[in-house]
């Protein structure tokens, strides 16, 4: 018997959604929304600009569908990827890549997820299930870098304020 587990998030949540072979037709979105029901209210957005989507900055998590991408290029599309998400304050919208990967091939990307200030999760399609968890765990990510991000605004408001402080008091 199953028994249903609520991993509801408190607030609405915008999921890009980019798909690398676009040509292919799939049904890689539908189970996703089907899949992230579980979490709460999610939107999901077409991406077909990709990360450099103008759009993207406007989501809380970028899934990327890999599952029809030729593994071969898949090293240099993810090493171009990450750049890209690096660049222009991308950098605070992790991102769920869904493929057909094994575990050796992974592993060559922990290195690359340790020596980097980005987020991102690399889900092999044999481990659908346990997509709801791993993007409630972006979510909290995400909304981890967002506080870190207001209070260095906030941080940086205050040193403008005494330093205005310090000038007015130097003045004779």
């Amino acid at each position: 018997m199953r028994e249903d587990y609520s991993l509801a998030v408190t607030k609405d949540y915008k999921i890009g959604f980019w798909v690398l072979e676009p040509k292919i037709v799939s049904s890689a979105k539908e189970n996703f929304a089907q899949s992230l029901r579980v979490l709460g209210s999610i939107h999901i957005q077409d991406l077909e600009g990709g990360a450099d989507d103008p759009q993207t900055l406007d989501q809380d998590l970028l899934i990327v569908d890999a599952t029809h991408f030729p593994m071969d290029y898949f090293d240099v599309w993810m090493q171009g990827f990450v750049k890209r998400m690096m660049h222009e304050n991308r950098i605070w919208i992790p991102a769920l890549i869904y493929g057909d990967f094994e575990f050796d091939s992974v592993k060559k990307y922990m290195d690359l997820a340790t020596q980097k200030n980005w987020y991102f999760d690399l889900v092999s399609k044999h481990d659908f299930e346990t997509l709801p968890l791993r993007v409630a765990n972006l979510f909290k990510i995400h909304d981890h870098l967002k506080e870190i991000a207001e209070y260095q605004n906030t941080l940086q408001e205050l040193e403008d304020k005494v330093k205005n402080i310090e000038n007015k008091m130097r003045q004779p």
